[in-house]
């Protein structure tokens, strides 16, 4: 479970997309609750998400141009990391957690440190690709 409160963009598969919060979030459920602004409450099927972007703003940072994928092996932090691409062709690279295979989608801590975007938790129905690109650990 991933505790606290959180501002998100819920992003849907039909390229729609809605900004609010979510609390207390588990990997495995079938509907998320959000909540909006305006303090209006509603479950969010995660099937028709195509994926929960956390974020630290919701305006995000028009300047900031992201990095979308790892220059280098040597620039990977440690973990598994894996360049997805969505149905809509939207590329991403980053550091991949959770992802068994009971679960509707798995967290994904993108490449760039500096990005809008802290963490995604990525619908796995939404994926065209997965590839595992890399793996780097301390051993």
């Amino acid at each position: 479970m991933i505790e606290g409160r959180y501002k998100v963009v819920a992003r849907f598969q039909d390229g729609s997309q809605r900004k609010g919060f979510v609390d207390d979030f588990w990997p495995n459920a079938r509907a998320i609750r959000f909540k909006e602004f305006n303090g209006k409450e509603e479950d969010l099927v995660l099937d028709k998400l195509k994926a929960l972007f956390y974020v630290r703003r919701f305006d995000g940072n028009r300047a900031h141009r992201e990095i979308k994928k790892y220059g280098s092996k040597e620039a990977m932090p440690e973990g598994v990391a894996v360049r997805i691409r969505f149905k809509d062709n939207e590329m991403v690279e980053g550091l991949a957690a959770n992802t068994n295979l009971s679960s509707m989608g798995f967290f994904l801590t993108p490449a760039d440190p500096s990005s809008n975007n802290i963490r995604i938790f990525v619908i796995k129905s939404s994926l065209e690709e997965y590839e595992v690109i890399g793996l780097k650990n301390s051993l």
